[in-house]
């Protein structure tokens, strides 16, 4: 004779009221996950629905002379960087592309955009920017491609906290 055998012929109540609690936390747990999955976070769609032509309170950044001044090698363009992450960035920093200088751009608290005005050298295409939490620390360091850019990119990261993803569109 088994457990299984034993449990039923001796105790037929708890047996049922067992199958009872195990079809019932079944159902439970089955429902919130049904219903927990058709829940759509909006942030996880932002990168998309991100229209930054709608933005009014875009604060334009200035820069060095050498990224300010145009010249027949450099090509005028505007970088968006918009943080829908979830979180304050405690620092937006970028590479100068002549100089391999960083500079410290300025705080960005959550969903809050700046805008970069640049002439940006045409044999670099390469931007190079760190993101860095309130007690300084390196968050996060990237470098995003402008290969075909005319006139404007558009960096948006996402996520719920934490940078979890980053979308770039070049116009």
């Amino acid at each position: 004779m088994s457990v299984d055998d034993y449990i039923r012929r001796e105790f037929p109540d708890m047996f049922k009221k067992h199958k009872c609690f195990i079809i019932i936390l079944s159902l439970i747990i089955s429902s919130t996950l049904i219903i927990g999955c058709g829940n759509t976070d909006a942030k996880s769609n932002a990168a998309e629905t991100y229209d930054h032509t709608d933005d009014q309170n875009i604060e334009v950044i200035p820069l060095p002379d050498d990224l300010a001044s145009p010249s027949e090698d450099s090509l005028p363009i505007t970088l968006t960087f918009a943080n829908l992450c979830g979180t304050d960035i405690g620092m937006f920093s970028m590479i100068d592309p002549n100089t391999e200088e960083q500079i410290n751009l300025m705080p960005l608290a959550d969903q809050e955009t700046v805008s970069i005005e640049a002439n940006w050298p045409k044999d670099n295409m390469n931007f190079q920017w760190a993101l860095y939490n309130a007690q300084g620390e390196l968050c996060i360091e990237a470098t995003s491609d402008l290969t075909g850019i005319t006139s404007s990119a558009l960096i948006v990261v996402t996520g719920d906290g934490d940078v979890e993803s980053v979308d770039v569109t070049i116009e």
